[in-house]
């Protein structure tokens, strides 16, 4: 009997502090640099304008009812609502989606396809990568991992390997909870 009210004691406590936490941790905002990225501290928004037609090179947040206007080259990146983390790089127009942050930070980007009228409304996922949250991205191709470590030999060999007859380097490994070209180059760096 005294294990079930401590039980729901200690549901009703959690409860609470999750709903007043909650309530102050904000959903969305930008992360000024990768450290703070990387430490979780976000600048709360309300809302936040990319600007990707007018004023492309900058983004502007709303935050109690109060608007500032940030250059995209000047920050790392935003938080969107659904948590989803976005990083700026070079050209500042695109905003490259993080997906996981590892060994390697692996980068999903939607390019518009483009057909005999044009830009056609469907997308196209495009994956990236960089060595680290500071260094450039990069397309994720098996080429430009290999430059991208030069002397990691077991590494070239595990991605000729796993990859080199037609599974794409986006494949995401269920087994191992990341995705595979983390995983093989973690297995390398660890021999």
């Amino acid at each position: 009997m005294k294990t079930l009210i401590f039980c729901i004691g200690f549901g009703f406590v959690a409860t609470i502090m999750f709903a007043q936490t909650s309530k102050t941790r904000s959903v969305s905002g930008i992360y000024m640099s990768w450290k703070d990225y990387k430490e979780g501290n976000l600048l709360p928004a309300e809302k936040i304008h990319l600007n990707q037609f007018l004023a492309n090179r900058c983004i502007d947040i709303v935050n109690n009812g109060i608007k500032k206007r940030y250059c995209k080259d000047s920050i790392f990146g935003y938080q969107d609502k659904k948590h989803r983390v976005f990083r700026f790089f070079k050209s500042y127009e695109d905003a490259y989606e993080i997906l996981e942050n590892r060994e390697l930070v692996i980068y999903l980007l939607y390019i518009p396809l483009h057909n005999s009228k044009g830009l056609s409304p469907n997308q196209q996922p495009v994956y990236y990568f960089s060595k680290s949250l500071s260094s450039k991205i990069e397309p994720l191709t098996i080429y430009n991992l290999k430059l991208a470590f030069p002397d990691n030999h077991e590494f070239h060999h595990y991605l000729d390997d796993v990859f080199g007859y037609g599974t794409p380097l986006s494949t995401y490994d269920n087994e191992n909870k990341t995705y595979k070209v983390n995983y093989i180059l973690s297995k390398s760096l660890n021999k």
